[in-house]
């Protein structure tokens, strides 16, 4: 299987949680910013081994319209 680069993304730290911040390029070839935090469970709820390790979240901000397309190299 041939692999191909669709984004980036960036270790960050806010508030003392870490997460990741980058682009990724989408099929039609824009890009969007996302974030990639721990995923945390809600109250009551047990983690087990089916929990996913990581939650992806899109940013819809304003910021997100201001970002050039195909900024994502092979």
């Amino acid at each position: 299987m041939a692999l191909k680069k669709i984004g980036a993304l960036w270790r960050k730290e806010k508030n003392n949680k870490k997460f990741f911040s980058g682009v990724v390029e989408l099929i039609a070839g824009q890009t969007v910013r996302v974030i990639v935090m721990p995923f945390e469970a809600k109250k009551g709820e047990k983690l087990d081994d089916k929990s996913p390790a990581y939650t992806i979240l899109l940013a819809t901000d304003e910021k997100q319209k201001e970002l050039p397309t195909a900024q994502v190299e092979d």
